[in-house]
């Protein structure tokens, strides 16, 4: 008799957990999805409503029996506790405590990259709370600090006893905010300014990500941060400003993913804004008319859009601001006044805007195509060989303009620095949890999704995205029942039913998509034969710059060979059956010759190998990498099962290094036998492994290698096939997407 059950079923709105007890309800537990940034969890006992939490941006209320017992509310600075609607505790949040004993001593650059220039009026403990923030923050970049005060009766006129290494800029009359800004620029050394407000709180390195912006994206003209309430919430990430407003976040949360990637917007605030000093001395520094402060940055960042120049929020760079606390009294006046101006003065932009819309990213008429790649983690390119040709093609399409999101469909962890380059390439990474939620949101925003692998294509309703006007690419890495049938020859690992499941997954998938994609011929005339599908074509795996291939030293000069394989399946089982059938072979005729392992999750079974011949170096970056690559004379690759392009080949040939492997390692990889040569039995692959070793020509394997580099695995090849199925044309910002 079954006692005891526990059903969980989810959908769009809510997730649902019934706990059953002899077939009768005892337990419900609903937990609703985010909605409006709020999400609520209810409990419920025979049908019974016994718990209720609720959370949003302003605070927790936690209910029992429809009563509430307790709420946590947020507002400005501080948090106040009620319970059974009494208050009985507040706290204020301040960051930093000011110490009036400790003096404050800043290093001293010769050549600062930025000055960093905080205007301020009185309110000396903010800029002192303020400058301490800098110092703790542990930031490396070159700066100077300016303080420009504009005629400050309170302590700030003797700011220089507590505070050393600083400039303060003192005007002779009350400029207000923008003059104030404007006079301390003319003497500002560094490269960059960056104005910031005295009443912030610096976070943990927060300079270095906005400098590295520049060259992170092209044509950047200005760059602002996270901006963070003192408690923790949004207080802005970039700025849009449409028609009829101006909404200076996308979501209140500042773990929402809209909130944590590097992204276009139409302004930043002043209070921490970077931008190039030869740029600003171009505009004119900011616009006077709109003194003494306020709608300066939008106008600011409007002057530089209309030379060419885009603004950037940066996530990576996050701040606390306690806001406007000079301009507290004059505030609302002061900016319906240059409300109006900006307004005037940029008329002809607010035309060309949409009003305000849920989801929109751009307030502009048109919008860029999106795309959203699902794959089962983060790209580790420098780990395998799949999470290398995902991470070049999700390059690939940004550089092509479009507006790329990314889920790692079976992992949580954001790990770096995946995660970091993603997000700086200006890619939002989607929740697992939320990704199916995002989909049906963004329907009308949603232009292509990209499934990789079947395992993650399996996991989606590939008939419903489409009718919701979605196309849908899959990209499938290689036929995995034709690489299980192949390795069954060797290691019994899978059974007939499990392959013939897996060859049925695979042709559904493809034979659902608009478009599957795999990377050769091989895999597209096999499908073509044996499944009778046609919207197969190939995308190359692995793309290069041919302008940026490593140099390889000259090979009489290099010695030794490589292996780059992780340890399991075909690259353990081809390691091994090099060093216990051909590896004896060669070394009759090269004793010295050495052979390194390269490889991310090298187990026991590979590091026992280790010997005097043998090095197994485990892991290495990309630096470390390319500079084994540089200094030795031959890679291998000496696979005897396995299916698609193998990807340790084309790195190889980009690094200028000629390979030997097998029929099944060269695989529809079409290239000279001078840079690549295949041989199957251990005395054939020890002959042509001993013989190049000693005839290799550096000016004809450079030649070949570039060569077969750039006709086959190029960014350019690479565009090129995408633009067959991926309409880059801009679509309407403002409506249905049809």
């Amino acid at each position: 008799m079954k006692i005891f059950k526990k059903i969980v079923y989810a959908n769009s709105e809510c997730r649902i957990s019934r706990y059953k007890l002899f077939g009768i309800t005892i337990i419900k537990k609903v937990k609703e999805n985010k909605q409006q940034n709020q999400s609520t969890k209810k409990i419920f006992f025979l049908r019974l409503p016994v718990l209720q939490v609720i959370k949003n941006e302003v605070g927790i209320k936690v209910k029992l029996f429809g009563i509430q017992v307790f709420k946590n509310k947020k507002n400005n600075n501080i948090v106040k506790y009620y319970v059974l609607g009494i208050k009985i505790f507040s706290k204020k949040l301040f960051i930093s405590h000011i110490s009036i004993d400790d003096i404050l001593e800043f290093k001293q650059f010769e050549k600062p990259l930025v000055s960093i220039i905080i205007p301020v009026y009185n309110q000396y403990n903010y800029t002192i709370q303020c400058l301490q923030s800098i110092l703790k923050s542990k930031d490396t970049t070159p700066f100077e600090i300016i303080i420009a005060d504009d005629c400050s009766t309170d302590k700030t006129r003797t700011i220089t006893k507590k505070v050393k290494n600083i400039s303060v800029i003192t005007s002779n009359k009350n400029l207000g905010y923008i003059k104030n800004c404007n006079n301390a620029a003319k003497h500002a050394r560094g490269k960059y300014l960056y104005f910031l407000n005295n009443d912030t709180i610096v976070q943990h390195k927060w300079l270095e990500p906005l400098v590295s912006t520049f060259s992170l994206k092209n044509n950047v003209g200005v760059v602002g941060s996270k901006i963070l309430n003192s408690d923790g919430s949004i207080q802005e990430c970039g700025v849009l400003m449409y028609k009829d407003i101006f909404h200076n976040k996308l979501s209140n949360d500042s773990n929402n993913s809209r909130n944590n990637y590097l992204k276009k917007c139409d302004y930043v605030s002043g209070c921490s804004l970077i931008t190039p000093k030869n740029l600003f001395n171009k505009i004119g520094g900011f616009d006077e008319k709109f003194s003494p402060a306020y709608c300066d940055d939008p106008d600011y960042c409007l002057a530089a859009r209309n030379l060419g120049f885009d603004t950037y929020v940066q996530p990576k760079s996050k701040i606390l601001h306690f806001g406007n606390i000079s301009y507290s009294n004059t505030s609302n006046s002061l900016m319906k006044r240059n409300n109006i101006l900006l307004r005037e003065k940029w008329g002809s932009f607010f035309n060309s805007r949409i009003n305000f819309a849920e989801y929109k990213e751009t307030s502009d008429l048109t919008r860029n195509p999106t795309i959203l790649i699902i794959d089962d983690l983060l790209p580790q390119f420098d780990k395998h060989a799949g999470g290398k040709t995902i991470f070049q093609y999700c390059q690939l399409l940004e550089k092509m303009g479009l507006n790329v999101k990314f889920c790692q469909f079976f992992n949580d962890n954001l790990e770096e620095p995946y995660y970091s380059l993603l997000s700086d390439m200006g890619i939002e990474i989607i929740s697992r949890y939320e990704v199916k939620n995002w989909i049906e949101k963004n329907t009308k925003l949603l232009d292509y999704i990209l499934l990789s692998r079947p395992q993650i294509a399996e996991c989606f309703m590939i008939k419903s995205i489409k009718a919701r006007g979605i196309k849908v690419l899959y990209y499938g890495h290689d036929l995995h029942h034709l690489r299980m049938q192949r390795e069954k020859k060797f290691n019994p690992n899978f059974s007939d039913e499990e392959i013939e499941k897996m060859k049925t997954l695979e042709e559904t998938i493809i034979s659902l998509s608009d478009e599957a994609f795999y990377p050769s011929f091989v895999e597209k005339d096999y499908i073509q034969k044996n499944f009778g599908l046609n919207n197969v074509d190939v995308m190359i795996p692995y793309l290069y710059d041919v302008n940026k291939m490593p140099k390889h030293e000259p090979f009489n000069k290099s010695s030794g060979i490589i292996f780059v394989g992780s340890s399991h399946g075909p690259n353990l089982d081809g390691l091994k059956w090099f060093i216990n059938e051909v590896l004896p072979l060669i070394n009759k005729k090269l004793p010295d010759l050495t052979l390194y392992v390269v490889g991310s999750s090298q187990n026991d079974e590979v590091k026992a190998m280790e010997s005097d011949n043998i090095k197994t170096l485990g892991f290495l970056s990309q630096e470390q990498l390319d500079e084994l690559y540089s200094r030795v004379r031959l890679s291998i690759a000496p696979l005897r099962y396995g299916a698609g392009v193998k990807g340790k080949i084309i790195d190889s040939l980009y690094h200028g290094v000629p390979v030997i492997t097998t029929s099944i390692g060269a695989e529809a990889i079409l290239a000279p036998k001078e840079i690549v040569n295949i041989a199957d039995t251990p005395q054939s692959f020890a002959d042509a492994l001993v013989t190049k070793y000693k005839t290799l020509s550096n000016d004809q394997i450079n030649r070949l290698c570039k060569n077969f580099i750039k006709e086959n695995y190029s960014f350019e090849k690479g565009e090129k096939i995408l633009k067959r199925y991926i309409d880059l044309s801009p679509r309407n910002n403002y409506g249905d997407k049809k």
